[in-house]
């Protein structure tokens, strides 16, 4: 048996100020490729800011070397996150904001020297907001997988969101806990569902109560930016707790008791954004200081939340596809049967390994969990293996190059839910081999 290991590199993310100060860095929570790109290995020199293009979508200026087909395709989707950030805070409006600028770069190297240039030290980081004299958010795509692109550019563009409408002096728990709520969402269907909860992170924070080792509401909400980055650095247990549980408090005042929060929380804000301080802000909005009754229906909710077995659904496709592409072989070829995948998976120990803020996480093709999903009708179902179409010619054509004789890999395919999943796979615009998620309507029974 051979060990067929995902390493993800360890991808860090943060903000800085005027000067390039910045805090203590924090990992990016990911799960799984959606993505599949492995960058050319001749060196080439940095880009620059004179050598990008500027591209201007409804809600950012993106500032990029990648092709037009792609900026647009981002710039897309994070109009429709912004659009988001928006319709949920609605009340924090104010003035019309110009659109934002985001600076997005084919490769790290080029993002390291266009932050270099913009006044600024990336290193070690990500993704990053910045302020000063020039605003921005800023990350690179290649060598890393696209969902973790997104989820970079969805937590620090909430940052940026909430800089320019809530201010500099948010709350760190507030501020990282919405950040986290965004970069969970995920778009389907050119709509952004949010508000969902991950079972893995669920699962950790129920850990932690049940082990007496969650943090006391009131420590939480009163904790410095300080004190959450000497956690964060120090490689303690409540670095990583912190974001979860501040996440989980977020999603709780925003759906938790049928929303019986979301009014008072909303003036929470609205008092924040008006330079109360947190102390002052809560009392006004919520008519106490006494967190202790909150505390525990937050408890309640802790205990009844359940993972949404959509997005678990889409996060499985997504890993299932990564040892997919790790265990190929010209000689085998692809699997034919959602069971030959499954054996290929276990027999040649596919295990995908990452980064979070608890440290070292591994994810094994021996643990059953990825082999099903939990459809609508709340039944247990195992992925299918559809065969993925050919390109047309038209479509060959529109490439400028890659092996278009070599097969696709097959789709793999969540029925059963509306709509379905499907991880499928294409040939971009130069050519590679791209998977990518897709949510066809499935089809209605006559």
């Amino acid at each position: 048996m051979t060990n067929a290991t995902l390493r993800v590199p360890e991808i860090a993310g943060g903000f800085q100020n005027r000067r390039g100060e910045t805090p203590p860095r924090r990992v990016f929570w990911f799960v799984a490729v959606l993505f599949f790109f492995w960058p050319a290995s001749q060196a080439v020199a940095a880009a620059g800011l004179a050598d990008l293009d500027k591209y201007t979508s409804r809600f950012y200026v993106v500032h990029t070397n990648l092709t037009k087909a792609q900026a647009v395709e981002f710039g897309a989707h994070m109009d429709l996150v912004y659009a988001s950030f928006s319709k949920q805070f609605r009340a924090l409006r104010g003035k019309k904001q110009r659109p934002q600028n985001l600076y997005l770069l084919r490769s790290h190297q080029d993002y390291q020297q266009t932050l270099r240039e913009l006044g600024f030290d990336g290193t070690g980081t990500g993704g990053v907001f910045f302020w000063g004299d020039r605003t921005g958010l800023a990350t690179w795509v290649e060598g890393k997988p696209r969902n973790l692109t997104l989820a970079v550019l969805q937590h620090e563009g909430f940052h940026q969101f909430a800089h320019a409408r809530l201010g500099a002096e948010l709350p760190v728990w507030l501020n990282e806990g919405l950040a986290e709520y965004f970069e969970h969402a995920i778009v389907v269907k050119q709509k952004v569902r949010t508000g969902i909860i991950d079972g893995d992170r669920l699962d950790a924070v129920r850990r932690a109560v049940d082990t007496n080792t969650a943090i006391a509401f009131d420590d939480l909400l009163n904790t410095t930016h300080a004190q959450w980055n000497g956690f964060v650095t120090s490689g303690v247990p409540r670095g990583g707790l912190q974001y979860a549980q501040s996440w989980l408090i977020v999603h709780f005042l925003v759906h938790g008791d049928n929303g019986r929060y979301r009014k008072v929380f909303g003036n929470y804000l609205v008092e924040l954004s008006n330079g109360r301080d947190h102390t002052t802000a809560f009392r006004n909005a919520f008519g106490t200081l006494d967190t202790a009754p909150f505390a525990q229906r937050w408890l309640g909710f802790l205990k009844k939340a359940e993972p949404d077995n959509f997005s678990e659904a889409v996060k499985r496709v997504q890993f299932l596809a990564a040892g997919m592409v790790k265990t190929y072989t010209d000689e085998r070829g692809w699997p034919t049967t959602f069971e030959a995948l499954q054996d290929r998976l276990q027999e040649e120990g596919f295990k995908l390994e990452y980064q979070n803020e608890s440290g070292q996480q591994t994810l094994s093709a021996d643990d059953p969990k990825w082999y099903a999903y939990v459809d609508d009708e709340g039944n247990e179902q195992a992925f299918m293996l559809r065969d993925t179409p050919t390109p047309t010619r038209r479509g060959r054509r529109a490439t400028a190059g890659g092996d278009h004789a070599k097969p696709l890999p097959p789709t793999l395919v969540a029925a059963g839910l509306v709509p379905e999943v499907h991880l499928t796979w294409e040939h971009d615009e130069t050519g590679r081999t791209t998977a990518r998620v897709k949510y066809p309507s499935a089809r209605r029974r006559r």
